[in-house]
């Protein structure tokens, strides 16, 4: 009789941890290369803005070795780390967005939509997560693609149009009022986790 029963609680235990196997949640991290860029124009040209550190997590539940749900994800952008061409253009943003006080611009979401695309291991995806910019949430739709590369790491575009105004940030003037960027930007995102 306890043989019998310790067989049971083997063969149960084995069937509870495939079934975690086959039914598991993974967070994975940002890996290198990774890719952050703000785009917005002037009434002297469009500018750019571009960063390569990246920080984050990306928590997902895979079953039987399928990607079926993000469950959240999170990313963290120093703005030290942004650059221009133009230093004079990285110094006034440093400022607008308040830098020193609030040295990060995050993103962060729980609600992520999956969607097949038609193609093989291709979604699209869409998300109400809450970036903050300048120590100000505010909450966003933010649309993209998630794509499972053949070396088991996903690749993740992202894209959002915003004002600075709405995150309290005063678009940057330059040359004494002579330059002025507009308040609307872009902001998009390739990311790989793994």
């Amino acid at each position: 009789m306890k043989k019998t029963m310790k067989r049971l609680l083997l063969i149960l235990g084995l069937f509870f941890y495939m079934g975690l196997m086959l039914n598991a949640q993974t967070i994975m991290q940002p890996q290198i290369p990774a890719s952050f860029s703000i785009k917005g124009t002037s009434t002297l040209h469009d500018w750019e803005m571009k960063g390569t550190q990246i920080f984050g997590s990306l928590n997902v539940t895979n079953e039987g070795g399928t990607l079926k749900k993000i469950n959240s994800a999170s990313i963290r952008i120093p703005i030290a780390t942004l650059k221009s061409d133009k230093t004079t253009l990285d110094n006034k943003a440093y400022e607008a967005l308040n830098k020193d006080k609030f040295p990060n611009i995050t993103f962060e979401t729980t609600d992520v939509t999956m969607t097949a695309s038609g193609k093989p291991d291709v979604w699209l995806c869409k998300s109400n997560g809450t970036i903050t910019v300048n120590g100000t949430p505010k909450k966003k739709a933010i649309s993209g693609s998630l794509k499972k590369l053949a070396d088991g790491r996903f690749q993740v575009m992202l894209s959002v149009y915003l004002t600075m105004t709405e995150f309290g940030v005063k678009p940057p003037v330059m040359f004494l009022g002579s330059i002025k960027t507009a308040d609307a930007v872009n902001i998009n995102f390739e990311l790989f986790f793994k």
